[in-house]
């Protein structure tokens, strides 16, 4: 009672699923996206494509009008900019004397011992901090795009997987009906053959999801719908591992902030000031005019405590920029650790299943065997197949694991694909 209840449950479920709506889900396979393989197009070039429609594109550009900014105010000649004032002063509306007076002046900033020195070390600086901004974002898009190729793949090898399954299960369902039909078999075997196959329909509509969720996401960040055929990468070593593009990104960001400290140790709260002057004065009772030329100097007093709170703020990014490289240079050390431990571990792991696979496919070629000489029954070739397909979804991607640790690997030591 217990098996005719089983097989009719199966039945129920494989008229489910290959009533209409499974029609349906086949009918609509196509208008999934779908990748284009391009053996003429390389990882680099997929990455470029990427960076140039990341959203972080746009500080680079404004890192870069920051140092031009700071080499134009170093190149200047004064320390601020020049002010002309006028002024005029007269007796019309009080006493009414004739008295007039005009005053022209001119008041030129001028630089401070070492301060335009300064400036333009900030200014250098900034240029190379933005340099360094954008190398740091070019790295950052190729570990994006690296791990999206790769998950593109495993999607395809488990999409490859479910379709090979598929296959199989349908050439099993038409051969236990050949043999039911020469009498081999009992009819209701037929049950447990549909039931498989419905079970690989099932599996490869959820691989084609998976495949399309990745292609989608490769699409997004790249704008392509195009991916590299070749996209291995041999594993590479560096002299120094300390050097890449976030450690130095630190590094460029501490030396502007310094940079930047000097400069606003090198200034005073505002900059002296010389001033030029005309004067035209002429006296109530006097029609004569005198003509007179000024010189003086503006020297700011208490500048020291009016600059301190500046300087305190530049001190602060200083340290914070400090503590931003030592922080850099801690997670680059845990990063390195990581990724050697994940590909060590992989490539151990992938013997370990390259032996499990080769069992798995001895033992189903044994029981394939079996079957046709009617020495098992189906549930047993089935509970075989199903270990051979699952050892072989785990060796296919088990292989691709390792293909994506050597390229996390080499983006952990800072290199990129050409």
């Amino acid at each position: 009672m217990q098996l005719n209840l089983k097989l009719i449950g199966a039945a129920f479920w494989f008229l489910l699923l290959m009533g209409p709506g499974a029609a349906f889900a086949e009918e609509h396979e196509g208008e999934h996206v779908k990748l284009v393989p391009d053996q003429a197009l390389s990882l680099g070039e997929v990455i470029d494509r990427a960076a140039e429609l990341a959203p972080d594109r746009f500080m680079v550009d404004a890192r870069n009008k920051t140092g031009k900014a700071y080499g134009r105010k170093a190149s200047s000649f004064f320390a601020g900019a020049p002010e002309i004032s006028v002024h005029h002063q007269n007796d019309f509306l009080i006493s009414d004397q004739g008295l007039r007076e005009w005053e022209g002046r001119l008041d030129l900033p001028i630089w401070m011992p070492g301060e335009k020195r300064a400036w333009k070390d900030r200014a250098r600086a900034a240029g190379s901090e933005a340099d360094a901004f954008r190398n740091q974002l070019v790295w950052a898009v190729a570990g994006e795009v690296r791990d999206l190729v790769w998950q593109v793949k495993l999607a395809e090898a488990s999409l490859d997987e479910s379709r090979a399954a598929l296959e199989t299960a349908e050439k099993l369902l038409d051969d236990v009906e050949k043999r039911i039909r020469a009498g081999d078999l009992p009819k209701n075997t037929v049950l447990l053959a549909r039931q498989e196959l419905a079970g690989r329909r099932i599996a490869i509509k959820g691989a084609e999801r998976d495949y399309v969720d990745s292609a989608m996401m490769y699409k997004t960040y790249t704008g392509l719908d195009r991916i590299p055929t070749n996209i291995a990468e041999q594993r590479q070593e560096v002299e120094d591992d300390y050097a890449v593009p976030p450690v130095i990104y630190a590094r460029r960001q501490m030396d502007y902030y310094q940079a930047e400290y000097d400069s606003e140790r090198a200034s005073w709260s505002s900059s002296p000031t010389i001033t030029v002057g005309v004067k035209r004065e002429r006296g109530g009772y006097d029609d004569r005019s005198i003509d007179s030329v000024s010189f003086g100097l503006t020297v700011p007093l208490g500048s020291a405590t009016h600059s301190a709170p500046r300087r305190a703020e530049a001190a602060e990014k200083l340290a914070n920029a400090e503590r931003e490289l030592a922080m850099a240079m801690r997670e680059q050390k845990l990063a390195l650790h990581e990724a050697e431990h994940e590909l060590e571990v992989c490539l151990i792991q992938q013997e370990i299943t390259d032996e499990h696979f080769r069992m798995a496919s001895e033992n189903l070629r044994l029981a394939e065997r079996a079957f046709e000489l009617g020495e098992s029954d189906l549930m047993d070739l089935l509970r075989v197949r199903e270990q051979y397909f699952q050892s072989s979804g785990v060796h296919s991607r088990q292989k691709l694991q390792c293909s994506l640790g050597v390229a996390r690997y080499n983006q952990t030591k800072g290199i990129l694909p050409q």
